[in-house]
C-alpha cells in the first residue's frame, strides 16, 4: 500500500511539474530507407574508399606516430621536420613550392623582411643564405 501512495504522490508531482516546464521540442519524423538503395549505397562507396585506402588518403600519420593528444610530443614532432639534421631542408623546399602556388603574387622573400629568421637562415624557396 505504501508503494501505491509514493506512486501517486510522483504521479501528482510529475503532473505539477509538466505546467511550468517548457514545451517539449517536436521531433523528427523516423526515416526509412529501402535496403536496395543503402546497398547500392555501400557498394558505389567501395571504389573510392579502396582507391583512398591505396593512396593512403586513410592513413591516420598521429595515431600511427602514436602521439595522441599530448602537445608537447606533437610539437617536436612537428619541429623535427624542420631541422635540416633530419631531412628538414626537404620539407621546407616543399613549404616554399606550396607557398608559391598557393600564393603566386605574393614575393614571399621581401615579406619575410629578407629572408626567413631562424636557426639556419634559410629563404623561403628552401635554399640557404
Amino acid at each position: 500500500m505504501a508503494d501505491a501512495l509514493q506512486a501517486s504522490a510522483l504521479e501528482t508531482a510529475f503532473l505539477a511539474l509538466r505546467a511550468v516546464l517548457p514545451p517539449r521540442q517536436p521531433r523528427a519524423p523516423k526515416q526509412f530507407y529501402a535496403l536496395g538503395d543503402l546497398q547500392a549505397a555501400f557498394q558505389a562507396l567501395k571504389g573510392p574508399l579502396a582507391t583512398a585506402k591505396a593512396q593512403g588518403g586513410l592513413v591516420n600519420p598521429w595515431a600511427l606516430a602514436s602521439l595522441g593528444h599530448d602537445e608537447v610530443h606533437n610539437t617536436r614532432a612537428l619541429a623535427g621536420l624542420w631541422i635540416t639534421e633530419f631531412e628538414g631542408g626537404t620539407s621546407r623546399q616543399f613549404l616554399a613550392h606550396y607557398l608559391r602556388a598557393a600564393l603566386p603574387a605574393t614575393d614571399l622573400v621581401r615579406g619575410a623582411g629578407g629572408g626567413v629568421p631562424g636557426r639556419h637562415g634559410n629563404l623561403p624557396d628552401g635554399r640557404c643564405r
